[in-house]
C-alpha cells in the first residue's frame, strides 16, 4: 500500500514455530516500509502477538493511513477472531478501545463458557471484565486476567479471557465486555445475546432442541443425531413438527426450519431438562402466534423422553400435545406429522435411500453405498392404527409453500421412492377434530441402528418403553394449560425514538415496580411504583431525554420479576 507522499507500506505473515506444547503452528504479522519505492526496506516491525496462527485477511488505506484486518485462527477453542487494526495511530491518553471479543463456539448447558477479548493497547489496561444479564437477572461482573492462566493462552498477548457459567439448558444471555485505563476512563464493547442450547445427551443419540419446535442444528453434526457410539457421525440435518389445517380457507402449516418461522416458546413459560419419566426428560411449550402467516391458533405441549444403557440408548421419544386455542375461522380437521431432513450421513447426504415398514409405522432412510451401515428411521408410536401418508421427499422437491406442504400431510398413502437422493422424511397422523379449548396427542420416535435389523428391533424397544410412560399409550394428555401468570412483554415498537409501549400482566392485584436500566445496571428511569389491579396493563415511556443505546425494563410484583431488552436509537 502507499501513502500519498509515495512511501510503501508491505504486510506479510510469518510461521514462528512450531510450538512443542501446541497442536497448532503459530504464525505473526509483520510490515516493512520503504521510502524510495522499493529499493530498500526498514527492518520488519511485529504487529501481532497473539497466541495463534496469524494471517492478513484484507486490507485499505484509511484517511492515508494503512488499515488491515487479521484473522487469528486459536487452536484452543478452534474458532476464528476478526480485529481491525490501525498499526500506526496511538495515543496514550486515549482509553482503551475494543478490537474484538468472542466466546467459544461450543455452548452447552452444564459447561462453562470461555470469553475472550482483546484491547489495543494492553500496557494501558487496569482492569477488565465481562458484563452478564442472565435472564431476568443482572448478574454483575466477571473479572477478566491476561495472565496466561485464564484462557487467553499466554501473558502479554493483548488477549483477557475469563470462564462462566456453566449456565442452564435454554437460558438466554446478555454479555458484554468493558475494560479500564490507569486514568479511570472504560471502554465498553458491544453487547450480544447468546443462547444456551437444550441438548439431549443422556443416551447414544445427541440431538440438540430448541424451543420452537426445531430439532437438530444444520451448522453442526455434533448436535444432529450425532451417534458417537458408532463412528462418530451427524445423521439429521433439522427436523420439526408440523401441523396442517385450514384458515379462512386458506392452507396453512405450522412448521418451524429454515423455509418458515411459525412456532415460538409460550410466553411466561420455561423448559425442564432432567431426570423423569424416562432417564431425560425435556418439556417444552410453543405456540403459533407470532406464525409468518395467519396463525391456526394452536398450542404445543412438547415432552421429549431418552434413556441410557445398552439397548435402550438409540432413540429419543417425541411426544406432542396440540391445544386448539380457537376454532373461529378454521376448519375443524388438523394433521400432525413429524419433518426430518436425514443425512445418512452428513458427509454422504445426495446418497441415500429410503424405505418403509408398514407393520411399525416407521419410514427409514440409509446409504445406498451400504457403508457406513447407518440406519434413520422415524416411528409414530401415537395418533392412530396406521400413519395416514408417509412421504420420502428428494431435497430439490422439498415444498417450498404452505400449500404444497398441506396437500403432501393431507393426501393419504405411502410415497417412498426406489431413487438415490439427499431424502427427507415426513409421516403424518390420521387427522383430529378438537373443538376450541379440547387437545389431541401424537407420538413420534427418531430412532438410529446398524442396519435394518438393528434399527428394528430398537424401534421395537422403543415402543415398548413409551407403552410404559405413565401418559404414553394407555395414559393421555388432559390437554395442554397455561395459567393465567405474571408476564412482562416485548416493549413497541422496538427499537424506538423517542417513546415506546410496555406491557405487562397481573393475575392477582398488589405493588408493581417497574423500572429501566442501562447496560451498566445503572438506573434510567421509573415507569411505576404503585399499586395495581389484576389483568393487563400498559405503560408508556418517553425516552426523549436519553442517550441512544441498549436498555433493560425491569418488573417486580411480589416474587416475579422479568427483564426485557429496549434498543433506543435517535
Amino acid at each position: 500500500m502507499r501513502e500519498s507522499n509515495g512511501a510503501l507500506w508491505m504486510f506479510y505473515s510469518r510461521d514462528e514455530g512450531p510450538w512443542a506444547d501446541y497442536d497448532y503452528w503459530p504464525s505473526d504479522v509483520f510490515y516493512v516500509k520503504s521510502f524510495n519505492n522499493g529499493e530498500t526496506w526498514t527492518p520488519p516491525n511485529q504487529c501481532t502477538a497473539y497466541a495463534g496462527s496469524d494471517f492478513i485477511e484484507a486490507g485499505c488505506m484509511v484517511e492515508d493511513k494503512p488499515f488491515i484486518v487479521v484473522c487469528s485462527d486459536r487452536w484452543y477453542y478452534q474458532f476464528n477472531l476478526w480485529y481491525a487494526l490501525d498499526l500506526i495511530t496511538e495515543d496514550s491518553n486515549a482509553p482503551p478501545a475494543f478490537i474484538s471479543w468472542d466466546w467459544s463456539r461450543v455452548v452447552r448447558q452444564g459447561i462453562p463458557v470461555f470469553f475472550n477479548a482483546v484491547v489495543d493497547d494492553e500496557s494501558g489496561v487496569s482492569d477488565a471484565g465481562l458484563g452478564i444479564w442472565r435472564g431476568d437477572v443482572f448478574e454483575g461482573f466477571v473479572p477478566m486476567a491476561d495472565d496466561g492462566l485464564h484462557e487467553d493462552r499466554s501473558a502479554g498477548d493483548r488477549i483477557w479471557g475469563v470462564s462462566a457459567g456453566p449456565f442452564n439448558a435454554g437460558e438466554w444471555l446478555y454479555v458484554f465486555c468493558y475494560a479500564t485505563d490507569f486514568d479511570g476512563n472504560t471502554a465498553y464493547s458491544d453487547g450480544r445475546w447468546l443462547y444456551v442450547p437444550i441438548v439431549h445427551d443422556a443416551g447414544s443419540v445427541v440431538l440438540e432442541l430448541f424451543r420452537d419446535s426445531t430439532l437438530g442444528n444444520e451448522d453442526d453434526e455434533t448436535v444432529s443425531a450425532y451417534w458417537p457410539g458408532s463412528n462418530g457421525k451427524g445423521y439429521m440435518s433439522r427436523g420439526s413438527l408440523w401441523v396442517a389445517g385450514r384458515v379462512e380457507g386458506a392452507k396453512r402449516v405450522m412448521d418451524r426450519d429454515w423455509l418458515e418461522w411459525d412456532w415460538a416458546e409460550s410466553e411466561g413459560t420455561g423448559v425442564f431438562l432432567g431426570p423423569g419419566e424416562s432417564d431425560q426428560d425435556c418439556d417444552m411449550i410453543y405456540d403459533d402466534r407470532w406464525a409468518s402467516t395467519a396463525p391456526i391458533g394452536l398450542q404445543v405441549h412438547q415432552k421429549s423422553f431418552q434413556w441410557s444403557g445398552p439397548g435402550r440408548d438409540d432413540f429419543i421419544i417425541f411426544r406432542y400435545t396440540v391445544r386448539r386455542l380457537s376454532a373461529a375461522g378454521s376448519t375443524p380437521e388438523l394433521y400432525a406429522g413429524f419433518f426430518a431432513d436425514a443425512d445418512v450421513p452428513w458427509s454422504d447426504w445426495r446418497n441415500n435411500q429410503a424405505g418403509f415398514d408398514a407393520a411399525r409405522n416407521m419410514i427409514y432412510a440409509y446409504n445406498a453405498s451400504g457403508n457406513p451401515g447407518t440406519y434413520v428411521g422415524v416411528r409414530m408410536l401415537r395418533g392412530g392404527q396406521a400413519l395416514h401418508s408417509v412421504r420420502a421427499i428428494p431435497g430439490a422437491e422439498e415444498p417450498e409453500t404452505d400449500d404444497a406442504r398441506f396437500d403432501l400431510m393431507a393426501a393419504g398413502g405411502v410415497t417412498v421412492l426406489g431413487d438415490t437422493s439427499d431424502f427427507r422424511l415426513l409421516v403424518t397422523a390420521p387427522p383430529f377434530s378438537p373443538a376450541a379449548g379440547d387437545s389431541f396427542t401424537v407420538a413420534f420416535g427418531l430412532v438410529l441402528g446398524n442396519g435394518l435389523t438393528e434399527l428394528r428391533r430398537n424401534a421395537d424397544t422403543m415402543a415398548v418403553l413409551y407403552g410404559r410412560l405413565p401418559s404414553g399409550v394407555n395414559g393421555g394428555d388432559a390437554g395442554v394449560s397455561v395459567p393465567f401468570r405474571f408476564a412482562l412483554f416485548q416493549n413497541h415498537p422496538n427499537p424506538f425514538n423517542p417513546s415506546t409501549s410496555v406491557g405487562f400482566r397481573l393475575p392477582v392485584p398488589g405493588p408493581v415496580n417497574v423500572k429501566v436500566y442501562d447496560i451498566m445496571g445503572r438506573e434510567a428511569a421509573v415507569l411505576a411504583d404503585r399499586f395495581f389491579s389484576a389483568g393487563s396493563h400498559r405503560l408508556e415511556w418517553n425516552a426523549s431525554g436519553i442517550g441512544s443505546g441498549v436498555y433493560f425494563c425491569r418488573i417486580q410484583a411480589g416474587e416475579f420479576t422479568a427483564v426485557r431488552k429496549m434498543v433506543l436509537m435517535k
